[in-house]
Parts: structure tokens; C-alpha cells; sequence
């Protein structure tokens, strides 16, 4: 009877319960209660666990990042890095923000169907779609009357060039650039040197579509200085030849391809 009753007590501290005014008063009572508190003590730890994990889950990414800012803290710290320098590190990884979420949302549109592919990758890229003109030849916008041997493979090109595109983020005041590559500008102010004058890129400007060309004297140079943080897309001339060799049955699509790349050698000559 002492020892049941210890562990009567015992069980009644550890739950938290509290010993009340009703207590039992035999041994068949407190085997009863200690057994009640036990599965009862089990239950609710496992909906506080439940609970507690959902709510750590809300937050992931806002904990993720802050890991990362505590540890690019300690970085510098460690390095002794001048106070100008952490500012605009810190700056830079507090503008990229966005694209680290941009990373899972590719991954996630990979885990898709082809055709889920894409009807995402038209209606949230529409914006850019529209202004790359050899894409704007191929895709309409959604609506519209398109011919039904098209659109069996036209959209899987599509879906195909954004998943070739290659994210990249700059910093202020940094210079980048360089031939056969196709620039998509998502975020931010770029400005170009160009020989007919200065001129401001922001978002959703498209430059380097000569990217097809192989001739290098048609093919234009100019480098571009970030106004802002910048977060772009590019996309290389390899990666697109990848793209067209997949393509290659599609005779319409080739047909397309060809007379954009005679018309603008045509105008570069």
C-alpha cells in the first residue's frame, strides 16, 4: 500500500494535476487515478507536440533566415570586416530575401506535370513571355486562338526555356553582362552605356535576344551597371541549343526560329 500510494503521489507531481479535494481511498482507487493519469499525461503531450511543431512550421523560413543573418554576423565578426563592408553585405542578403524563396518555387514547379509546367510557367511568366520576341511569336496570350498542332508543343518549349533560366542576384553599383546571353530583368534598375545613348532597364526589360546570333560583329557588347539589387534571369546560347535540339521535330517551331534569326541579322547588318 505505501508504495502505491508513493507512486500515487509521484504520478499526481509529475502531471501537474494537483492533489484536490476528492482523493481516493483505497488501492484499487489509486491504481485507477494512476493509470488515468498516465494515458491522460501521454495524450496531452502528444497534442502540445503537435501543436508546437505546426506553429514552429508557420515561421520556417523567417527562422532560416535569421540563422543565416546570425552566422553572416558572426562571419564578419570573425573576419573584421570594416563597418562600410557589413553594411552592404547585410544590405545585399536583406534584398535577397525573395529570391531564396524563388528557389523553391522552381523546385516546386519541377515536381509538377508537363502540362501543369506549363500552364504555371505561361500565366506567371506572361510578363517577360511578351517581350522576348521569339517567344512572343510562338505563345499567344491566354484567350486567344492558337492552332491546335502548336499548342501540343509550344507550351513544353516554353516550360522548357524558364526551366533553362539561371537565376543571379547583384549587388549596387556592380557590372555585368556578356554575349550570347538572353537578360530578363525581375527586380530592380540596370542602365546601359549604349553607343546611341544612356538608357534605364527596370523590371520586366528583356536585352541580349541576339544571343542567336553567330556572328560576334552583330552581336552587341554592352556591359550593364546595377543601379539597385538586382535579381535577374539569363538564360545562355547553350542552354537554349539544348532547348531547340529537344524541339528539333517541331517543324513550325524551327520555321519560326529561323525567320526571327534572318530578320534580325538582317537588321544588325
Amino acid at each position: 500500500k505505501q508504495y502505491v500510494a508513493a507512486l500515487y503521489f509521484a504520478a499526481y507531481t509529475m502531471t501537474s494535476v494537483g492533489y484536490g479535494d476528492v482523493t481516493p481511498v483505497n488501492i484499487l482507487e489509486r491504481i485507477v487515478c494512476i493509470l488515468i493519469l498516465f494515458i491522460s499525461g501521454i495524450i496531452w503531450a502528444c497534442v502540445i507536440g503537435q501543436v508546437t511543431g505546426i506553429v514552429s512550421k508557420l515561421g520556417a523560413q523567417e527562422q532560416e533566415f535569421k540563422a543565416l543573418m546570425d552566422n553572416l554576423n558572426e562571419m564578419m565578426r570573425d573576419r573584421g570586416l570594416p563597418w562600410p563592408v557589413r553594411k552592404r553585405v547585410k544590405t545585399f542578403f536583406l534584398s535577397a530575401r525573395q529570391a531564396q524563396r524563388n528557389e523553391q518555387q522552381e523546385l516546386i514547379l519541377r515536381r509538377m506535370s508537363p502540362f501543369l509546367q506549363g500552364e504555371v510557367a505561361l500565366r506567371s511568366n506572361w510578363q517577360w513571355v511578351k517581350k522576348v520576341s521569339f517567344i512572343c511569336n510562338l505563345v499567344h496570350e491566354p484567350g486567344t486562338s492558337v492552332e491546335s498542332s502548336d499548342m501540343t508543343r509550344i507550351p513544353y518549349f516554353v516550360v522548357d526555356i524558364s526551366l533553362a533560366l539561371e537565376s543571379a542576384i547583384f549587388a549596387q553599383s556592380e557590372v555585368f553582362g556578356a554575349q550570347q546571353t538572353l537578360y530578363i530583368l525581375k527586380r530592380g534598375l540596370a542602365l546601359s552605356g549604349a553607343r546611341s545613348g544612356m538608357r534605364v532597364f527596370c523590371a520586366g526589360d528583356v536585352w541580349g535576344e541576339d544571343f542567336v546570333l553567330s556572328e560576334s560583329s552583330l552581336r552587341a557588347s554592352e556591359l550593364r551597371l546595377a543601379v539597385t539589387y538586382l535579381e535577374i534571369f539569363q538564360l545562355t546560347f547553350a542552354s537554349f541549343s539544348k532547348v531547340c535540339q529537344r524541339h528539333r521535330s517541331n517543324m513550325a517551331l524551327r520555321k519560326r526560329l529561323r525567320q526571327f534569326v534572318v530578320r534580325l541579322s538582317a537588321r544588325r547588318a
